[in-house]
């Protein structure tokens, strides 16, 4: 984006000591006194704040995380709100510029979502354009420089773009425009000496730090390049660094990443004479596994088979397979006939390019759904003379802290990088399920595993050296005194930390397995990689290995849909359980326990199906042979999947005992004593009835005796009448009392009588005109 038009620097305004002292705290690295400024001028700075932040959100699933344009219009919005507060005060909009930049700078250090610290400076940048007219003349020329600012900042995260794809080339590019736009802040900052002071000043100090550290960054680059084509290090280059080192003393953040820089480069330079690993032939397979809950697997299977070219997440599928492409050794099964196995939808080719077009690579397409469960992506791709820095950025490029590039497929939309695709696949392959089906489908993905097969490989004194100067690597276990090992045999890495930082890399022994293979091969599997060299085998030996390693690698995926569904169950109990007060009658309080036995059936029978997959997992029947069987089960240790076995049952015994059980019991017992309180009362109001029937034959009783006493007379007289009818009247009632008062409800004991309400004050009669 275009800098806009630089005003001519007045001299003369100032700034309000309030605002003086907020840009010495700025100085400082002290963002708090900017922000109470700016909240003086009612601008939001917390939806600032959040613009961003990578947690921002509450949505734990990237899935339903904001997409790149819902980020650039939340920050045009905020931005924009802010900027047209801003511009009506001196200094304005370079005081919310100020705030911005220190806002995702510090951001830059806790992620690699480099959008979410770009886009508010480039809606910053774009908005100033747009408001710089409502400005005062002073305001506008500061606001200018401040414009550059951020203008830098966005740069320095394309040069650490090109650091993790690991581009020098493209790095050392980005470099100088960062230089550039550096020495131009700089200038700009002379320029306005003596305006809102001390803007200027702090403006003069960062273009001054930014020059030298890239500068020094520069050097850096060079120097890989230089070494890594088997050429001497530059001149003094690696002393320069320690100096720079010396000259950021005070900057904690600059010293320790150009110290990374140099410690890594005089690693390589001092292994210039050790013999280095190059990859001559290999082949690179990146598998996305992912489960779908809301469907069988095998019905997923059936559905699938069914259609002759599902359409994925847009892309039309290039052929559908019945199978998967396995060798018999899968053709075990146990005694429900289940195996490893399912169908195959292959789709068009998948193209990572450069920013400039250039090809990386081109990789084959397949989403593999299992009977099983264990469903997966799966792109593979050959390489060929690799050394060890392309070998590491081939590794890293399944991780989702890769930097930008583009991946294309079937002519049709475009990702960022290769796990933004994956996760778009797997949820089209649950939408397209939903579609066929009419049930919700919901995918679930795992934690992406890369594996590498070294056909063939070579040895040569220093980097770069020439393939005639190279001599072929007999064994795979030859690969662990070769330079350059660490690049590959170490698990995936979440990031990358500086130039060449695979040069300090270590091998975990504990990773390398032994017995599997014959004499001499390599096997190194990790939380996340699976790396082999069989030199000695043939490719069909091999291929069966690269078959288990893929199972193994798919089981992610099928623990990430059981801990969903999980999930699911534990918010059903959670709701049963709230909606138990401990008060209602023995019906409700039965029916609540009938909806959690219910639940709690559904989840023994889920942990049955869980148990009975994993029992198949390990179980001997799942392969024809025994020694595969057994290098499953190391491969399976290796991948730490018995800790995710042990996790899943952890939660499920939780669940079922710790809270469905004990809860169904306390439900029990409060029925239990809601029937016994019934039978009490029912009691009491049986006695109470009986009471009132014998004291109403008492009364009938006294008025046999009057009229015996009375019997002696002759004749018939009205007050005998009188005293019975009064009589059988007094019984009625003292009937009909007592069992009124039987039929009252028991209030609980402790229970206080409600209070008599105060009267209330007599209101004015409304006065009539």
């Amino acid at each position: 984006m275009a800098n806009p038009p630089l005003a001519d620097a007045p001299s003369g305004p100032v700034l309000e000591p309030p605002v003086r002292n907020a840009i010495d705290e700025f100085r400082d690295e002290s963002i708090r006194g900017l922000e109470k400024v700016l909240t003086d001028l009612e601008i939001d700075v917390q939806a600032l704040w959040s613009l961003p932040r990578w947690n921002a959100e509450t949505e734990p699933d990237p899935a339903d995380r904001p997409s790149p344009a819902e980020v650039d219009r939340a920050a045009a919005d905020a931005v924009g709100a802010a900027i047209a507060t801003a511009a009506g005060h001196p200094a304005g909009a370079a005081l919310l510029g100020l705030y911005l930049w220190m806002l995702c700078s510090d951001a830059w250090e806790h992620t690699y979502q480099f959008h979410r610290l770009t886009s508010p400076l480039r809606a910053f940048r774009e908005q100033w354009i747009r408001h710089r007219r409502h400005a005062d003349e002073p305001s506008r020329a500061v606001g200018d420089a401040v414009s550059v600012l951020a203008g830098s900042l966005i740069i320095e995260t394309e040069v650490e773009s090109a650091l993790c794809r690991g581009e020098l080339d493209r790095q050392a590019v980005e470099i100088r425009r960062a230089i550039a736009c550096g020495e131009r802040l700089g200038r700009l900052g002379e320029h306005l000496e003596g305006v809102f002071e001390p803007v200027p000043a702090a403006l003069g100090e960062l273009a001054e730090s930014l020059v030298d550290y890239y500068r020094a960054v520069a050097t850096a680059v060079a120097t890989a390049t230089a070494l890594l084509e088997g050429r001497p290090a530059p001149d003094g280059a690696l002393e320069s660094l320690r100096e720079a080192e010396e000259h950021f003393a005070d900057d904690r953040i600059y010293r320790s990443e150009i110290r990374a820089h140099r410690r890594n480069l005089e690693r390589i330079a001092t292994a210039a004479d050790r013999e280095w690993l190059t990859v001559d032939d290999a082949r690179v397979v990146y598998l996305y596994p992912f489960g779908l809950n809301g469907i069988e697997a095998a019905d997923a299977v059936g559905a699938v088979r069914g259609d002759p070219g599902p359409v994925i997440a847009g892309i039309e599928a290039a052929a559908v397979r019945r199978s998967f492409e396995l060798d018999d050794v899968w053709a075990g099964s146990d005694y429900l006939n289940r195996r490893f196995g399912g169908t195959a939808i292959e789709l068009p080719p998948v193209v990572l390019r450069h920013e400039d077009g250039g090809v990386i690579a081109e990789l084959d397409a397949e989403v593999r759904l299992s009977e099983l469960g264990n469903h997966y992506l799966r792109l593979e791709t050959d390489l060929d003379g690799c050394g060890p820095h392309e070998l590491h950025f081939t590794m890293f490029r399944a991780a989702a802290e890769h930097a930008v590039i583009t991946v294309a497929c079937d002519e049709g939309a475009q990702w960022d990088r290769l796990s933004d695709f994956a996760r778009d696949v797997q949820q089209g392959m649950a939408d397209w399920l939903s579609r066929k089906t009419g049930k919700p489908v919901k995918a679930l993905s795992g934690r992406y595993r890369v594996l590498l097969s070294i056909f063939d490989a070579s040895a040569g004194r220093g980097p770069g050296a020439p393939e005639g100067a190279r001599r072929p690597v007999e064994s795979g276990m030859e690969l662990l005194d070769l330079f350059g090992s660490q690049a590959v045999l170490p698990a995936v890495p979440n990031g990358i930390s500086s130039i060449c930082d695979w040069a300090g890399a270590t091998v975990d022994k504990t990773s390398l397995l032994a017995d599997v293979g014959g004499e001499g091969d390599l096997v190194a599997s990790t939380v996340n990689s699976t790396v082999t060299a069989f030199l000695d085998s043939p490719s069909f030996i091999i291929g069966m290995f690269e078959t288990v390693s893929e199972f193994v690698g798919s089981l992610d995926g099928l623990f990430s849909a059981w801990h969903d569904r999980l999930a699911d169950h534990h918010k059903t109990v959670k709701e049963l359980i709230a909606s138990h007060s401990g008060d209602g009658d023995a019906a409700d309080l039965a029916a609540n326990v009938k909806l959690l036995r219910e639940e709690q059936l559904e989840l023994h029978n889920f942990a049955a199906e869980a148990r009975s997959v994993l029992s198949l997992i390990h179980s001997p029947n799942l392969m024809t042979s025994p020694k595969d069987i057994e290098i499953l089960l190391k491969l399976l240790r290796s991948a730490e999947v018995d800790r995710q076995e042990l996790d899943f049952a952890g939660k499920l015994q939780e669940l079922l005992g710790d809270r469905l059980e004990v809860h169904i019991k306390d439900l029990a017992a409060d029925i239990e004593t809601s029937l016994e309180t019934a039978r009490d009362e029912q009691d009491r109001k049986h006695q109470a009835r009986v009471q009132a029937i014998l004291g109403a034959v008492a009364v009938f009783g006294i008025a046999g005796g009057v009229q015996i006493l009375q019997g002696d007379r002759v004749g018939f007289e009205p007050s005998s009448l009188i005293a019975v009818i009064g009589i059988a009247v007094l019984a009625v009632v003292v009937f009909a009392v007592v069992l009124h008062w039987s039929d009252r409800p028991k209030r609980p004991k402790g229970e206080r009588r409600p209070a008599v309400p105060a009267p209330r004050a007599p209101t004015e009669a409304p006065v009539r005109e």
